[in-house]
Parts: C-alpha cells; structure tokens; sequence
C-alpha cells in the first residue's frame, strides 16, 4: 500500500505506507519523534571517506576498459565514494574520446601521406 499523505502539489507521496499505518514513515504523525531521531542520528554519523587510490597509466582503451572494471567491482565490494566513481568514470570517457581523436588523427595523418606519395609517384 501507498502513503496516503498529500503533498502540496495535491499529489501522493508515492513511499510505500508502514505496516499498519495509511502513512510512510516520514509523513505518519505517529513517528514524529521516531523521525526526528532519524533525522539527528543522520546528521552526526560519520561520513565516510573514500581511499586514496594510486595513480594508473592510461595510454589505451584496455587501460581504461580495467580501470572502469576495477572501478566497478570496488563500488561493490570497498569503500569507494561515489563521488571517486563518478569522477572517475567521467574522466575516462573524456580520455577515452581524447584517446580516441588521437588515433583518427594518426590515422588520417597516414592517409594524407599516402595519397601525397602516390600523387608524387604519378607525376613521375
């Protein structure tokens, strides 16, 4: 069942309801001082603090393809902030597409000379 609490917008809280309450936990007049509790103890907890993480050599796409994966499997299992993952994660794709511009531009700096040597080849 839903929290039957309307909200300003006349809309319905949409939370799941407690059991046996017609109200979530944040809008059930019951849990006042239950909420206000929450909402202390939330406040004083410790935020916790990501790892300093070594730094890693990216040259490649399979070197940011293993950081993406390690970066992955530790939100899973260590206490990485999200914060760290995010950021990491946004960086890679810019390198990955600074990585990427690199190699068209090696690649079409290669064409370019093929095609002047062969325009030089035909002049002969």
């Amino acid at each position: 069942m839903k929290c039957e609490y309307i909200k300003q917008n006349n809309s319905r809280c949409g939370a799941n309801a407690m059991t046996d309450s017609k109200f979530c936990f944040s809008h059930d007049p019951d849990m006042e001082v239950e909420k206000s509790i929450a909402v202390l103890k939330g406040g004083y907890a410790t935020k916790r603090d990501g790892e300093l993480l070594p730094p890693v050599k990216l040259q490649s796409i399979n070197d940011i393809t293993s950081l993406i994966e390690d970066t992955i499997n530790r939100i899973r299992t260590e206490p990485m902030t999200h914060h760290q993952a995010n950021s990491i994660g946004y960086l890679s794709g810019v390198l990955l597409k600074a990585l990427e511009t690199g190699e068209l531009k090696e690649k079409l700096e290669l064409i370019n000379g093929l095609i002047l040597e062969r325009k030089s080849q035909k002049k002969k």
